[in-house]
Parts: C-alpha cells; structure tokens; sequence
C-alpha cells in the first residue's frame, strides 16, 4: 500500500466521505475511488461497506485508521520543523484553552510579533439576600445557605470549591452546568451563585460579584505542549510572551 492510498484512506475514513476526502486533498473523487479499489484488490480485503445513505469502515477497515490517524499530526510536525527554519515566517500554532480571558492578551501580542502564523483556537436556591450583594466581601460559611452552581468534574473552579468545602466539614449538593456562560444565566436567573477568579471577571447585567474572604482559591495556569513538540520555534516563541512563565521541564 503506497502513501497515496494511505493518505486517501485515512481522509475518506476521518471524514466518512469520499467527496469531502476529495476535496480536502484537492484531488478528483474517481481518484481516490480508484485508489481506495487498488488497495482493497491487492489484499483481498474491504475497507469500507458502501450504503445508500454513506459509507463505514470494515473491521480492518478500523484496525488500519488506528494507524494512519496520525498521518495528519506526521504531516503538520513535518510542516511546523522546515517552516520553523524561516524565523516563524510560517507554521501554525494550535492552542486548546479553559480560560479564554487569560489567552486572549498573548494572543494579541503573538499576533503582533508573528503575523505570518496561523493561530487556531479551542475552547466542558434561594436569593441572595441584598445585604450581601451589598457587602465587598463575605465569608464562605456565609454562603453555604445557598446552591452553588459549578462547572463539570474536571473544571479547576469546581475542584477548588469542592476542596474548600471539604476544608471546612461542610457537605453539599453541587448544581452542574457545562459552560461559564450556562452558569451566568442561572445566577442572573437567581438559581445560585456561582464562583469565577477575579482575573476572569467580566461586567455582566444583573450579576454581582464578590470576593470571598479567607479562602484558598487560588491556582496555577500551566501552558502545556507535546514533548516532541517542544523545540518548535513557534511554541517556543509563544511561551517566549507570557509573562513570568517558569519552564518546569528545567527543574
């Protein structure tokens, strides 16, 4: 099996078509049809069940995608090595974020700095009574009569509260939604409260903030790459920006 046919494989079972695999490779359809033919002909195997409404892989269909499924990361570390051979006059930089209010100031100078490079960004009761929208800051015990809205496991946020209340010998139902955005309508809605860093504050209508006193909310944003990445030029320029960053691989 040639890269070709590999190549046209892996688009057609990444993108369950062979009209999107087409022109993503910006080759003709009857092409990579004929390929994905030559290939199944010399082994004796399908790859893919053709249906009316589509196409799905075979069994060896799904054993050879688990293996050129990295032949788009290959091609893009590949790209990102020579490119970073012109002082970062090309490349892409992928970035994959919780916190987009953090991102965005490093974004803007990297942009800045490196315009020719490509960025691609990823980003899941009671009233409160009016002394206490009132007050600058409170304490947590003052708020345990109310239902706390948190994001999913796994969210920081939620993580910090989770470990305050434990701090305390306090138990409490905890109310999920999935998205910072679904937690502001539920406060503004009187739901709960919920709980976001000072760094992270933004003016929204009718949503009040206040800071909790004696608490230990506070965490470290960590900016992370792939080890085999890390002597990229563009990933190196980009932690060359953020502020205070401490590089823990030389530790």
């Amino acid at each position: 099996m040639n890269f070709t046919q590999i190549r046209s494989f892996n688009a057609v079972a990444s993108l369950g078509s062979f009209t999107a695999a087409a022109k993503k490779l910006n080759v003709s359809q009857s092409a990579i049809s004929e390929q994905i033919r030559e290939a199944e002909a010399r082994f004796k195997i399908k790859l893919f069940l053709r249906k009316g409404n589509g196409i799905s892989l075979t069994e060896y269909g799904k054993k050879l995608f688990d293996i050129t499924a990295s032949i788009d990361d290959i091609r893009e570390q590949a790209i990102n090595l020579l490119g970073s051979a012109k002082n970062l006059t090309s490349g892409t930089l992928r970035i994959g974020t919780v916190a987009p209010i953090h991102l965005m100031s490093l974004v803007k100078v990297f942009s800045s700095k490196y315009p020719k490079v490509d960025l691609s960004i990823l980003f899941g009761n009671s009233e409160i009574t009016l002394e206490k929208l009132k007050k600058k800051s409170i304490e947590f015990d003052e708020i345990l009569d109310q239902t706390f809205i948190v994001r999913e496991k796994g969210s920081k946020t939620r993580a910090l509260v989770e470990k305050e209340l434990f701090h305390i010998g306090a138990k409490k139902r905890l109310f999920e939604i999935g998205s910072r955005e679904g937690i502001y309508e539920a406060v503004k809605q009187n739901i709960g409260i919920g709980f976001v860093y000072s760094s992270e504050k933004v003016d929204i209508p009718n949503i009040e903030f206040i800071k909790i006193k004696n608490t230990k909310f506070y965490a470290t944003e960590y900016v992370c790459c792939l080890k085999k990445r890390y002597d990229f030029n563009v990933i190196k320029a980009f932690f060359d920006i953020i502020p205070d960053f401490l590089d823990l691989s030389k530790i």
